[in-house]
């Protein structure tokens, strides 16, 4: 290759560097967050949504005043979080969600990067029956391959999908659901386990628990979990 054709190369590499570089550092600056990577483009863009939500200021990031602000708007329907409870709340969001970098900030990558780790080894369909208590519901969840990456898009619009394709057509069920999935998002809270005891027994009245069909037709099977 000619010398003279090979230095102008090497000025175009360098003015394309020096023109993209202030690019992107604006883009940060100006808080245009990036679409987290490790899901579907879909869900990726519903987490966007659901992060756009909470980010009021828009620079990307979520403060504890931003936190604070969604947790007592969207998640305390019964007043629980207040005074050092909401502190330790908001205290526990950054400690599951903020990564390795200086401050206490969350950004949407870093939410993304949480949603691999919730509900780790626990299905969601079992969550809804067992956690939430909501076994009517588990059936639509496991037939439609429903993951904790879904959560967003269950969450958003509020909670439109959950009545028009799992059938969650109860306002009040549908408002468990929401409330339970976003706390999961945010890590408030216990995360349960695999079930650990199950029992069993024949009985004819109807109590708590899943009841399946016995050999005989006026007898259900009572199951009782435990975490």
């Amino acid at each position: 290759m000619p010398p003279q054709r090979s230095g102008v190369i090497v000025v175009a590499l360098w003015l394309l560097v020096a023109c993209t570089a202030p690019t992107v550092g604006a883009a940060n600056a100006a808080g245009t967050a990036r679409p987290p990577s490790g899901s579907t483009q879909q869900q990726r863009g519903m987490l966007m949504r659901w992060f756009n939500k909470m980010d009021a200021d828009r620079d990307g990031e979520l403060q504890a005043g931003e936190i604070r602000e969604f947790i007592g708007a969207q998640l305390d329907t019964a007043g629980s979080y207040t005074g050092r409870h909401l502190d330790h709340a908001i205290e526990q969001v950054t400690d599951k969600l903020d990564g390795a970098d200086v401050g206490l900030d969350v950004s949407v990558s870093e939410l993304d990067q949480h949603l691999h780790r919730v509900l780790a080894g626990v299905k969601v369909w079992e969550w809804v029956a067992h956690s939430l208590g909501l076994p009517m519901y588990a059936e639509a969840f496991r037939g439609n391959s429903i993951v904790v990456h879904d959560f967003p898009m269950l969450v958003n619009d509020g909670g439109q999908l959950l009545q028009a394709e799992l059938m969650v057509t109860s306002l009040l069920h549908r408002q468990k659901l929401m409330r339970a999935m976003q706390r999961q998002m945010l890590g408030l809270g216990a995360e349960p386990g695999p079930i650990q005891h199950l029992n069993c027994s024949s009985s004819s009245s109807k109590v708590a628990g899943v009841q399946l069909p016995s050999v005989t037709s006026r007898s259900m099977v009572q199951c009782t979990w435990r975490s």
